[in-house]
């Protein structure tokens, strides 16, 4: 059997080129960076919201041989943050109900209504308006029964709804 014998020079030689080559490949590890990290932080954007004031109405005295009107406080949609250099619009529309829930039936028919004057019928069933410099849109909507449905709606509780939308100017609406 043939035993490897290292002199004390051979040992002296692989000791030696190990510490160069251990010194080389650390001196790279050292010398280049090659591995970095950006960091940051960003607050993300509360959604857009619109909220609506109360409905509510002033009921005056009537009078006799007049079909009743009632026109309610001014509603107003407000929006809350819109981006910075956004036109947006509100577009509201109303629905009169015979009680509320779920098994409410849907009345508006038997009725003429009117959001800020403009008369709501088959081919006009909303009314826009811009978002002025606060944010926010103002809508007043009148009621008057139709003389026709005077004995199914006369003396009954109605529930009214304005609903209001809200969405980008694309093209001008009323002020």
């Amino acid at each position: 059997m043939n035993k490897l014998k290292l002199g004390k020079k051979k040992i002296l030689g692989f000791v030696t080129a190990g510490a160069i080559v251990v010194t080389m490949a650390g001196s790279y590890a050292v010398w280049d960076s090659l591995e970095d990290t950006a960091s940051g932080s960003l607050t993300i954007d509360k959604p857009v919201t619109l909220t609506a004031s109360a409905l509510t109405y002033n009921v005056e005295d009537r009078t006799w041989d007049e079909v009743p009107t009632y026109t309610s406080e001014p509603v107003t949609f407000a929006a809350t943050d819109v981006p910075t250099g956004t036109t947006a619009k509100v577009t509201a529309k109303v629905a009169v109900y015979d009680k509320e829930g779920e098994d409410k039936s849907d009345i508006t028919n038997k009725f003429d209504v009117k959001i800020d004057n403009t008369a709501l019928n088959e081919s006009i069933t909303s009314v826009e308006k811009n978002l002025d410099s606060e944010n926010k849109a103002t809508f007043s909507v009148t009621l008057t029964p139709k003389e026709t449905e005077k004995d199914s709606v006369g003396g009954q509780k109605v529930f009214v709804d304005v609903t209001g939308a809200l969405s980008k100017t694309t093209t001008p609406a009323s002020e």
